[in-house]
């Protein structure tokens, strides 16, 4: 793969966290933006190159070939139309954006602008998540019929130290800022959503003004269906997710680190976790990314991909408001 010059729109953590991956597979980070000064000087610090104040000003560097958007997640939509009209290849963190007509709005220009657009769902490439899909895909199990995922996790006092997180408007609430990894995940194992039904509330007082607990209930068009609950206000936290096929199941509790499967019949396997090796998540999703850029291959996780999973959260979010399942566009 030849070396791309990548710079990035959002230099905090997650931003670091990208562009870092792509050094690792031979990139070379040139820029990086941010509009908070302190963020910026520690990324420039850190990768020995220019940071600039803006978007514009980054796009202006005739050296950035790829961009990679991890700025807030309100900002998604006109950071990635900004780098798609500046002739840019791209890729967006998750939440790909916060309605789906900003994500049809975002995947029109980048066709219009002839540049790869990936979206950083990158849930499904952790290594015992990854192992999971295959071994349904493998069809030992059979056909998948059911999915029920458990995310929940504890309030703690540095979660809200990040302003914008605390409010619906900017964040979008724990479906998007946290499970539109697992919405995301469901369809790997089901296919393509059809119609949602969930309720939603807050329980713990918190500085931020959204629920702490949601529960989602999915139909398919092959005729599955998945659970979600998930949700802030657990001081136990737990990770799980059951996969229910027409020939066995499978069982995946990330917190004690064990995975069981069975099928009708034949003995029951169970294998820990952390024999479950696999490339870096993070380093997998950034090399297919620049590998599509450089070879020219279709992206991974494409955009419609990401307007996926939001599809179904705007679904989830207007049943909890009307007490009535909801039909997925």
């Amino acid at each position: 793969m030849r070396q791309v010059g990548v710079g990035v729109i959002g230099c905090g953590g997650m931003g670091r966290g990208l562009v870092s991956a792509a050094q690792a597979v031979g990139a070379k980070v040139v820029g990086g933006a941010d509009s908070a000064p302190e963020v910026l000087k520690q990324f420039t610090e850190q990768f020995a190159c220019p940071g600039y104040g803006s978007a514009e000003e980054l796009l202006s560097n005739g050296s950035v070939e790829a961009v990679f958007v991890a700025s807030p997640n309100y900002m998604h939509c006109e950071h990635v139309v900004a780098v798609a009209r500046a002739g840019r290849h791209v890729f967006c963190e998750k939440p790909m954006a916060l309605t789906v007509a900003d994500c049809d709005r975002m995947i029109a220009e980048c066709k219009q602008a002839g540049v790869k657009l990936m979206v950083g769902q990158v849930l499904r490439y952790i290594a015992d998540l990854w192992h999971v899909l295959e071994l349904v895909r493998a069809g030992t199990l059979g056909k998948p019929a059911a999915a029920a995922i458990e995310r929940l996790w504890g309030v703690r006092n540095d979660t809200w130290r990040v302003e914008w997180r605390k409010h619906r408007e900017l964040c979008g609430g724990p479906l998007y800022e946290v499970n539109v990894h697992e919405l995301d995940y469901m369809c790997e194992l089901l296919g393509q959503p059809t119609q949602a039904y969930a309720v939603a509330s807050k329980f713990v007082e918190t500085p931020h003004d959204y629920e702490d607990v949601v529960m989602a209930t999915y139909r398919f068009a092959d005729g599955g269906v998945g659970t979600l609950h998930g949700g802030g206000c657990s001081p136990l936290g737990r990770y799980q997710v059951a996969v229910f096929c027409e020939q066995g199941d499978l069982f995946l509790d990330r917190g004690a680190g064990v995975l069981r499967y069975k099928t009708i019949g034949g003995e029951a396997r169970e294998q820990a976790t952390s024999e479950i090796k696999g490339e870096p998540s993070v380093q997998r999703e950034v090399r297919e990314f620049l590998e599509a850029v450089t070879e020219g291959k279709r992206v991974t996780i494409p955009g419609e991909h990401g307007r996926r999973a939001i599809a179904m959260i705007e679904a989830a979010y207007r049943s909890a408001a009307s007490g009535e399942p909801v039909t997925i566009d």
